[in-house]
């Protein structure tokens, strides 16, 4: 329901943005081994940088599952793998051990089977691999960054349908009839009913005697209650929240985007969350794997962090640091904003002398 909201969506995406594989580069520790030889083939094949971007949903839902697939390689005589995701929308139960501390065995997926009709199926946990988003007490659920938004998006959806609401009674015109002559019941009865099919009536029209009746001009003005300020000012709380949850950006809207502090916040944060991805991968792909194909394992190449991101004017994604600024979540400085122009083909400002 969250992701139906335009404005929740692109800030998912712009999130996503600086989240992506692109601002972090992978490093397999290299050794003359077979195990490491091994092991560079395996993470081609699972395609790591997709991997990856796949993985930060586990932002957005708390958790991405990935099923995975045994296969042999029958001229390496080795064991692979492929990793299918399963959309953490299609999950509808999780089945626990009947023994303390009742640990999670099975989840239930819900997919397409025979003839495209939706199909439940289970999947046992040692044959998923899933990453989770503030995992805190070891929840293998997690928790969404959008949780904390919920409240904020059901305030923005009321205020649209008092809005509509609004419109729909001050918006539409009344009509207002003015009585000539003495008014009796059954004049008044029919002049009402006469307005009524006026204000009704998409076409509506009326044959009035103009000696005892006469119809004003529609009377009643829209006085239009600014939701439109209280929606702006909800979105751009709505980006803060999911801000501060993701990257910890202060909540001061006229915060400036300094060089040395809300840049390292952001790689800080991608830093945080790639090595949550590489310790999963090292911890339930490569070891595993290194264990059923090496009787005798010399070493376990160790899948770690190389670099994230640059420093300024490096790997910063324009687009993404000029739509946080366009929602008014921070204010460039003049290197900031120069650098944005140059990034977006725009011309440069001039400088007073």
């Amino acid at each position: 329901m969250l992701g139906e909201d335009s404005q929740i969506k692109q800030m998912s995406q712009t999130i996503q943005g600086v989240l992506g594989s692109k601002f972090t580069y992978w490093n397999l520790d290299y050794s003359e081994t077979e195990e490491y030889k091994y092991v560079e083939k395996l993470l081609r094949k699972i395609n790591l940088d997709k991997l990856v971007t796949i993985a930060s949903n586990s932002l957005f839902y708390g958790l991405a599952p990935f099923e995975i697939l045994n296969k042999y390689d029958k001229e390496d005589k080795k064991i692979y793998i492929d990793l299918v995701y399963r959309e953490p929308a299609s999950i509808n139960k999780f089945y626990y051990d009947d023994k303390p501390p009742y640990p999670i065995k099975s989840i239930e997926f819900i997919g397409r089977g025979v003839n495209n009709r939706a199909e439940k199926f289970n999947v046992d946990l040692d044959r998923l691999l899933i990453f989770t988003y503030n995992d805190d007490g070891g929840i293998i659920n997690g928790e969404s960054i959008l949780k904390p938004i919920w409240k904020l998006y059901k305030i923005k959806k009321f205020l649209y349908k008092i809005m509509a609401l609004g419109i729909s009674r001050t918006a539409v015109p009344i009509p207002i009839g003015k009585v000539k002559t003495k008014l009796t019941q059954d004049k008044k009865a029919n002049f009402e009913n006469i307005l009524k099919k006026l204000n009704a009536g998409d076409n509506a029209s009326a044959l009035i005697d103009i000696n005892e009746w006469d119809i004003d001009e529609f009377g009643g003005k829209s006085y239009s209650f600014p939701y439109d300020k209280f929606i702006d000012l909800i979105n751009k709380e709505m980006n803060k929240v999911m801000l501060l949850n993701v990257l910890s950006v202060g909540i001061d809207a006229n915060a400036v985007f300094q060089t040395t502090m809300l840049e390292d916040v952001f790689y800080g944060k991608i830093w945080q969350i790639a090595n949550n991805i590489a310790d999963t991968i090292n911890k339930e792909i490569i070891v595993p794997l290194v264990n059923a194909n090496f009787s005798n394992p010399k070493t376990y190449p160790s899948l770690t962090i190389k670099k994230v991101g640059g420093r300024l004017g490096e790997n910063i994604d324009a687009r993404t640091l000029y739509m946080l600024s366009q929602y008014g979540l921070i204010t460039p400085d003049e290197d900031m904003e120069q650098w944005l122009r140059s990034q977006c083909g725009l011309p440069m400002k001039k400088t007073e002398e």
